[in-house]
């Protein structure tokens, strides 16, 4: 069975529980969406193509498939293969207000067919397995400071002096199934100085390309 990430797993029974004039609307409407379309771009095109769903809903169900057709990619296997095992997927998953017996699993594999095939979501998908093309790719991080007491030869005298210390919590992706993982670094308040620099550092870079892109005419994709 194919790794279906929980946060993905609503949405993709969404997608299975539309009614059929919904999914067709759905449908055509990315189906009728230009591949030079950005990210943003293309779900709003979607959100207005699809009045009968809820735009929240539309979201969800868009950055579910371009999951599904990204590791598709990444995956290197047969469309019709994968696609059934996601939805064969749906139908053992543990949560059981979310699974999906045989005929919603069929419904949702037709479905996932025709989303992930149009251009567009095709475009963008192998843009998400380009950036996902690594071991680990970055997720969130989270920065906890605070003072740690230093004890003199007897600890039940009050501290004799503090560290102000700081621990990053970088999470991260790991492997072809996008494991989530956790890597903890101590910092100091330097080492807080030095990453801002490298960081504006990466920011000025990203606007030079961002500037060669544009005056290329290189589309670029979010």
């Amino acid at each position: 069975m194919s790794f279906i990430p929980k946060d993905e797993r609503p949405a993709l029974a969404l997608l299975a529980e539309l009614k059929h004039e919904q999914a067709s609307e759905l449908s055509g409407a990315l189906s009728d969406a230009s591949d030079e379309l950005g990210g943003d771009e293309l779900v709003q095109h979607v959100i207005d193509g699809t009045p009968s769903v809820e735009a929240d809903d539309v979201k969800r169900i868009l950055r579910a498939v371009r999951q599904v057709a990204s590791a598709k990619e990444v995956l290197e296997v047969q469309p019709d293969v994968f696609l059934n095992d996601i939805a064969e997927g749906m139908g053992r998953i543990e949560e059981d207000k979310l699974r999906l017996d045989e005929t919603k699993q069929e419904r949702l594999r037709e479905r996932l067919t025709a989303l992930t095939e149009s251009p567009a979501m095709e475009i963008h998908a192998k843009a998400r397995s380009l950036q996902q093309d690594r071991e680990n790719t970055y997720c969130r991080a989270r920065i906890i400071s605070d003072l740690r007491p230093i004890f003199g030869s007897d600890v039940r005298q009050s501290p004799k002096a503090v560290l102000v210390a700081h621990m990053l919590r970088i999470t991260y992706h790991h492997g072809s199934r996008g494991t989530l993982k956790d890597l903890f670094l101590t910092l100091r308040t330097e080492d807080l100085d030095q990453l801002s620099e490298l960081i504006e550092r990466a920011r000025s870079k990203a606007d030079s390309l961002h500037a060669f892109t544009a005056a290329a005419d290189l589309r670029e994709i979010n």
